[in-house]
């Protein structure tokens, strides 16, 4: 007798990241038209920081640009590494400089959903527009009353978890036996 698990896989992208020039200039505008004087003075306090403390305290500066209502702040409780920061998105720029990266999701093959907040400096339509020549599969969401953290956001948590619970579940084949 044969028994045979098959599985749909798939992939669940949330608060995407840019991936290309067009739209990391357009998460810069965003950023740089969301940006207080409030916020510019906590960045500048943040300069007395060592090098780890002042990157999480520019991180928690700057949630109000990333959010709409948050649960608790998504970097509380982080312990935060700035060199690695700083190497890995070397290497992203790198990788996107080399033709590398996001040219390498097109190995991708599964069903992919991006789900992204309305309020997400983040350009979600830009970033899909980018995306969909490597990952024509892709489907998008977006939430609204919602930023870049989608589990932490008052209006939008319960909506993020259904929506990708639901998703996951409708693409599994079979559990066989």
């Amino acid at each position: 007798m044969f028994n045979a698990r098959i599985w749909l896989l798939s992939l669940v992208l949330v608060g995407c990241g840019t991936f290309d020039p067009v739209a990391r200039a357009q998460l810069q505008t965003t950023v740089a038209e969301r940006m207080s004087d409030e916020i510019r003075a906590r960045l500048k306090d943040a300069d007395q920081f060592d090098e780890d403390a002042r990157l999480k305290a520019s991180a928690e500066a700057m949630t109000p640009i990333y959010s709409v209502d948050l649960l608790r702040s998504p970097h509380e409780e982080d312990q935060v590494d700035a060199r690695a920061h700083h190497e890995t998105w070397g290497d992203m720029l790198r990788l996107q400089a080399e033709g590398v990266y996001p040219a390498a999701l097109a190995a991708i093959k599964v069903l992919v959903l991006m789900v992204h907040g309305q309020f997400d400096p983040h350009p979600g339509r830009l970033i899909l527009q980018g995306m969909r020549r490597y990952l024509p599969q892709i489907e998008y969401v977006e939430l609204g009353r919602c930023g870049h953290y989608p589990w932490l956001e008052k209006a939008a948590a319960d909506d993020f978890f259904s929506l990708v619970r639901e998703w996951l579940g409708g693409h599994e084949m079979s559990r066989g036996t």
